[in-house]
């Protein structure tokens, strides 16, 4: 059961985190093109986190605007190879995935945000942006299911976290940011 309130929680957490990376980019890439690309990778992918949040719909414009951003300050034909490389790498297992089994866990969203942060990182890059942000997802959700089976008595009627959908788009961004600020 994930109520409103907790969402707002995540919201601001998200926000602050976001800040944090943004501020981040600032100090390891100081005032440059590089900079200015992470902001707007942060902005966006905040706003698509949110979304994921609240409704667990992406709009297309987020990954659209990421891939977008991702032509900022891009040094040659050969990271631009890479990086499409890497989306097809993240984007095509997923696909089939989500072709194998619809109500697995993962949606089309999550799919298209990490093919958008591989190609900004990179094939390696976006191959551990994926395992990072899915760990960590992981993680938060055993831990926060833990403690919804505790309070399960107080709500027996809300619907299941598996059947309201999952949020894994705030943890592949916030996962695919951190490997754009530390690489």
């Amino acid at each position: 059961m994930i109520s409103e309130f907790i969402r707002k929680r995540y919201a601001i957490i998200y926000a602050i985190a976001f800040a944090v990376i943004g501020a981040g980019m600032i100090l390891t890439h100081r005032l440059s093109m590089a900079t200015l690309k992470g902001l707007v990778l942060a902005a966006v992918a905040i706003k698509g986190s949110l979304d994921d949040l609240r409704s667990r719909e992406v709009p297309d414009s987020v990954p659209v605007c990421l891939l977008i951003a991702g032509l900022i300050d891009v040094h040659g034909w050969q990271q631009l190879v890479n990086g499409a490389i890497g989306a097809a790498i993240i984007f095509v297992p997923l696909f089939i995935y989500l072709m194998i089994r619809p109500n697995g866990g993962f949606g089309g969203a999550d799919m298209k945000i990490a093919a958008a942060f591989a190609f900004v990182n990179g094939t390696l890059g976006g191959l551990i942006g994926l395992a990072a942000g899915l760990l960590v997802a992981i993680i938060v959700t055993l831990i926060t299911g833990s403690i919804s089976k505790s309070k399960k008595a107080e709500a027996e009627k809300t619907p299941e976290p598996a059947q309201q959908g999952f949020a894994a788009v705030p943890y592949i961004s916030l996962a695919g940011l951190l490997i754009y600020m530390l690489f």
